[in-house]
């Protein structure tokens, strides 16, 4: 039986509504497309986090452990260990990107409306959900699982990294940024050739470059008075990231209600009410039946008229 309500059939497959334009519906991939854009653009940050830890890792830093449940020995050097979740996720970044270019490139010089070069679009779309499921279920689980060394960490904070602190310090004592940009630029040279740090300066050291300085000036070398200064929202002070996590935290649990709501409303929209599709099935078959009868009885009455032409013409005739 051929349905012709549309929205009946609609119900029938549990779509959300039905398409407006017959040729678009055919043509369209934009969502496919947005779908793997958006894993693209997932993986695009996942793959800069891969890489800090990947480098955090190494024995030249030595910043993080990555645990041997997400890690391989190397088949060569028995000291090394391979960060092969983190490589990996890096990698399937280059996977999202190449679905999306290779879709955008299908559908770039295609006319209206289907054509069979569409059928491209199972694989990359298949692909990326994959990969995305992938990630997704071993990504957090391995951040959960590592273990920084923060001693070492504070130690690489050191060095000129609070050059600017210096900088700013100078300013705030009227001297033009312009100023204090080259006399802390000349202290960090006088540094390098006598081999010392910010921290190994003394007071009449630092009056060599610039009368401003006073023993103040000493506090501004430390990397976690540094950090601790920027207190305005959205900077590095301990108070500020604190508040910025609570605020990821309390965002996380308002989508995480809000998704469980769609899917209630998802399933709820889902359920197969056979009771509302028996009913429609009857009005679409007496639909049928009454467009079936009236196409008969419109026959009838034109059989009818034709038939009583000829005798109605005898008739006035013989008159």
């Amino acid at each position: 039986m051929c349905i012709r309500d549309r929205a009946y059939a609609a119900r029938l497959l549990k779509f959300p509504e039905i398409s407006a334009n017959s040729m678009d519906a055919v043509s369209d991939r934009d969502f496919l497309l947005e779908f793997l854009f958006a894993a693209a653009l997932a993986g695009m940050p996942w793959s800069r986090l891969c890489e800090d830890l990947i480098l955090w890792s190494t024995q030249e830093f030595g910043f993080v452990e990555i645990p041997d449940a997400f890690a391989t020995g190397s088949s060569l050097m028995p000291q090394k260990k391979n960060p092969d979740v983190a490589e990996l996720v890096r990698g399937k970044t280059g996977r999202f990107y190449g679905n999306l270019m290779a879709m955008l490139t299908v559908m770039k010089g295609l006319p209206l409306t289907y054509n069979r070069d569409l059928q491209e679009d199972k694989e990359s779309l298949f692909d990326s959900v994959d990969t995305v499921k992938a990630c997704l279920a071993i990504l957090p689980r391995m951040l959960k699982s590592l273990k920084f060394d923060r001693a070492r960490m504070r130690r690489a904070a050191g060095g000129f990294s609070t050059a600017t602190e210096v900088a700013d310090y100078l300013v705030k004592k009227g001297v033009p940024f312009r100023e204090a940009h080259g006399i802390v630029g000349r202290l960090v040279g006088s540094c390098l050739r006598n081999g010392k740090t910010f921290e190994d300066l003394t007071l009449p050291e630092l009056k060599e470059f610039s009368p401003a300085f006073d023993r103040e000036a000493l506090g501004c070398f430390d990397v976690a008075r540094a950090v601790n200064r920027k207190t305005l929202y959205g900077g590095t002070a301990e108070d500020a990231v604190r508040r910025r996590i609570r605020e990821i935290e309390r965002d996380r649990r308002i989508a995480v209600r809000g998704l469980a709501r769609l899917a209630q409303e998802t399933v709820e929209r889902d359920t197969f009410d056979h009771g509302a599709v028996r009913r429609d099935r009857e009005r679409h078959v007496a639909a049928v039946e009454r467009n079936r009868l009236l196409r008969l009885r419109g026959r009838r009455r034109a059989r009818g008229s034709h038939s009583a032409a000829p005798l109605r013409h005898l008739v006035a005739r013989s008159a």
